[in-house]
């Protein structure tokens, strides 16, 4: 089953698509891809007043 994951670095958050598999009795985590960085709405505002 694959899932977006959410992940706060350095106070930037990032996203990820994970798959969970499971190898005899453990479940183990895979990353499938890199979604990118979570750019917050206000930065988006701020930047056009600027202009």
């Amino acid at each position: 089953m694959a899932f977006v994951r959410a992940k706060t670095i350095n106070g930037n958050i990032y996203h990820y698509l994970v798959e969970s598999r499971r190898t005899g009795t453990t479940v183990r985590q895979k990353v499938l891809k890199y979604l990118g960085r979570v750019v917050p709405k206000e930065y988006g505002a701020r930047k056009k007043k600027a202009k």
